[in-house]
């Protein structure tokens, strides 16, 4: 008895439409937007973080510029308080 076999199984698909090729395309295309997120988002946090140190910077300076602010007014309130001694004196 000779049994025929089917040489085809069906109408053949072309590799870019295969269903493993078009899950790959869609995972890399993906992969590639996520990447591109990923850059987008070191940039902005390498941006944020410049911009803190700059706030840093400049809240070290108004500091020490209220510390000078104060340590003058000291000087003067003790230069006032000996003006106002020595006035007494030579009245």
């Amino acid at each position: 008895m000779i049994v025929s076999q089917k040489t085809t199984t069906g109408p053949s698909k072309s590799l870019p439409d295969h269903p493993f090729v078009l899950g790959a395309n869609q995972l890399m295309k993906q992969h590639l937007a996520l990447e591109a997120s990923l850059q987008r988002l070191q940039d902005e946090n390498n941006t944020a973080l410049r911009e803190l140190d700059a706030l840093k910077k400049s809240l070290g300076r108004a500091k020490n510029k209220s510390e000078d602010a104060v340590g003058a007014k000291e000087r003067l309130e003790r230069e006032l308080a000996d003006a106002d001694a020595a006035k007494e004196r030579l009245q």
